[in-house]
């Protein structure tokens, strides 16, 4: 009630079957507000080969919540049973990402300060940690934030860049055609309300 959600039901059921469907060993998130996009992405990272975990971003400066988001974060991830595959990086991005060291993402979603510079600078750095083919999620990608740099960037750097229309109008930045189609079954799935190794995917399938 303090901080409304920014992700939907659709977009929260894209990203944990988008997950899946690339069959993704390790996540990063910039922005991680109150965990609730990070329980999502790693409910998707449970259903994968290989799952290791989902690094998420954050300073706790944006919004009223503050250090509160923190703890009912780690309490959402206890809940859904995903807290085992949630690491939480406190810091400032793209700084803090040096510290991740070598690490290697099959998937970044984007969704921290959407102003000025910063959603540039947050693609440029993530973007350094994507494996071969890896793909990127831009969040709120609206008339009114300066996200669309990003974007167009991601474009110029040979990015696929694919929106979903939804309400927060996310991007979707992918490198291959098979990954496109991934993209469009993973929506798919979304709109229906269905969720990979959910009861009712298996009942729809």
């Amino acid at each position: 009630m303090e901080r409304p959600l920014s992700v939907s039901a659709t977009e929260a059921r894209f990203l944990a079957n988008f997950v899946s469907l690339l069959d993704c060993q390790s996540l990063l998130e910039i922005g991680t507000g109150f965990g609730y996009s990070a329980a999502w992405m790693a409910l998707g990272l449970s259903m994968c080969t290989s799952p290791r975990a989902i690094y998420t971003v954050d300073n706790s400066t944006e919004g009223r919540l503050g250090e509160r988001g923190v703890d009912i974060a780690h309490e959402l991830w206890r809940r859904t049973g995903v807290a085992h595959l949630v690491k939480m990086v406190r810091g400032t991005s793209p700084q803090i990402l040096d510290e991740l060291g070598d690490l290697r993402v099959e998937l970044a979603f984007i969704d921290g300060e959407h102003r000025g510079q910063q959603p540039l600078m947050d693609y440029q750095a993530a973007q350094e940690l994507l494996t071969h083919n890896g793909c990127i999620v831009f969040h709120d990608v609206q008339e009114k934030y300066n996200v669309k740099a990003a974007v167009k960037a991601a474009e110029t750097d040979g990015f696929a860049c694919i929106p979903l229309n939804t309400s927060c109008e996310p991007v979707v930045a992918v490198r291959s055609s098979q990954h496109q189609a991934l993209v469009l079954t993973a929506l798919t799935l979304a709109r229906r309300r269905l969720l990979i190794g959910s009861d009712n995917y298996a009942d729809g399938h």
